[in-house]
């Protein structure tokens, strides 16, 4: 609730100071209205002195209606500072942009998945925050401005080092990958054949190129992204990066892929998929495929049909199902490890947030006898400091965690199905609890949820 103070001056003058002291008002109680320079001292008498609105002031003057209320002075909020942030030197977005050519082929051979590098390259530029601007109150108190929040972005020194400029520069060369502000350059190993006997099954360390296929039965494990220009055909494939697999996967459901980033590949059939980003391809038969994004089946084909497929934004296809009412099951929407995950970041934010305080109080008690400290509360002193800084870095990290999370469960919550051509008898649709099952051929239409039912749109 507002603050609002009311003066009752000799010479006719109401003035109110409300809105917590940020905007003064005047009003006449007499017939005579006091001239410019009475208005002027009754507000500097009450400790009115700053954001006088002159010109009204002097308006003032004609006025015809004593009884008016006239603003007379507004103060200045503060302009908090902005945040700092990190401009990449490419594209860290390319995921939602595949590339269609006019006969509505994915162009899969200039899709840039991969960003790589070379010693003494520019990764980024980190722009520090600003301090912002004070304000203050029409009494003249300064209204303290808060500085933007420093970004917080984390590399290897020994792979990546920041200069004077605060330009991130890489070290060695290799792929680039990026994830929630941590950057890494990733080693590359590049097998020039296929995964199969002569290989054996890979685990790196790094980025794995493959020109060739990977063959049934064979893995490949990486923590960076994973390139094979070939077939992936009943292989295991996992990476903590992304995975592009040039022409296609297949399998007797043996294959698996894993990934904590995207894939893209140009089919998927009879496969398991679990995906931390977007999947996206032109067409999917017979598999199981999950992600916390999207599921985006595009191109010439853009075809869905056969298996269980989850995502936590949307589905769109050009045609979902098959006339042969192909048992099909769509399920897009609000996750159990999503909504999990949004509450242990919110009592994590919380506990933290109490353990800053504890040590903030802990540092002004301390302070107050900053004189009188003998040598073990002056260690006290310093520990609870760094203590504080910790936990204060702790904090920011997880708020902007949270504000990922929150977007994810926004993006969620307005979960839709989108086919472009048809959507057959046998497809089932899930959004968010609401299901609808198809019992007769549906063109060109999006799936969404209202008023706890599912809903059609015509596109």
């Amino acid at each position: 609730m507002s603050k609002t103070k009311v003066y009752y001056t000799d010479s006719g003058c109401i003035i109110t100071a409300k809105k917590n002291n940020m905007q003064a008002t005047i009003q006449f109680d007499k017939y005579r209205l006091p001239d410019r320079n009475t208005i002027l001292k009754e507000l500097s008498s009450k400790g009115i002195t700053h954001g006088i609105v002159y010109g009204a002031i002097a308006d003032l003057e004609s006025t015809k209606n004593l009884k008016k209320e006239y603003i007379v002075a507004e103060g200045k909020h503060p302009q908090n500072g902005t945040n700092g942030s990190i401009k990449y030197t490419f594209d860290t977005e390319y995921r939602s942009k595949p590339h269609v050519d006019e006969e509505g082929n994915i162009d899969f051979k200039h899709l840039y998945v991969f960003h790589y590098v070379k010693e003494g390259d520019i990764i980024a530029i980190i722009n520090k925050p600003t301090e912002g601007v004070d304000g203050y109150d029409v009494f003249g108190k300064k209204l303290k401005a808060k500085r933007g929040k420093e970004v917080l972005v984390n590399f290897n020194p020994k792979h990546i080092i920041k200069d004077e400029n605060n330009k991130l520069i890489a070290q060695i060369d290799g792929s680039v990958r990026v994830k929630e502000n941590k950057i890494a350059i990733e080693d590359i190993f590049t097998l020039e054949s296929d995964v199969g006997p002569d290989s054996g099954n890979i685990d790196y360390h790094g980025t794995v190129i493959v020109k060739g296929n990977v063959l049934p039965g064979y893995q490949i494990n990486a923590t960076g992204n994973i390139e094979v220009f070939g077939f992936v055909e009943s292989g295991v494939l996992s990476s903590k990066g992304d995975i592009f697999i040039h022409k296609g996967i297949s399998g007797r459901r043996e294959t698996k892929v894993t990934t904590e980033g995207g894939l893209k590949t140009k089919y998927i059939q009879n496969a398991n998929v679990i995906s931390c980003e977007d999947v996206i391809t032109e067409s999917i038969l017979y598999s199981d495929i999950s992600s916390k994004k999207a599921i985006i089946a595009v191109g010439k084909h853009g075809v869905i049909n056969g298996g269980t497929y989850k995502a936590s934004t949307m589905i769109k296809a050009k045609q979902i199902g098959s006339n042969m009412s192909t048992r099909t099951i769509l399920e897009v929407g609000l996750s159990d490890e999503l909504e999990d995950a949004y509450e242990a970041t919110k009592e994590n934010i919380a506990e933290t947030k109490k353990q800053i305080s504890k040590y903030t109080n802990l540092m002004e008690l301390l302070l107050l006898k900053k004189d009188k400290l003998n040598l073990d509360k002056k260690q006290l002193l310093k520990e609870a400091k760094i203590s504080k800084n910790s936990y204060q870095m702790e904090l920011d990290a997880l708020e902007q965690k949270i504000e990922k999370i929150e977007q994810r469960v926004k993006d969620s919550k307005n979960a839709f199905v989108e086919v472009a051509g048809e959507v057959f008898h046998g497809v089932s649709i899930k959004l968010n609890e609401a299901v609808y099952h198809v019992d007769e051929t549906i063109t060109a239409a999006r799936f969404y949820k209202a008023r706890d039912e599912v809903l059609i749109s015509r596109l």
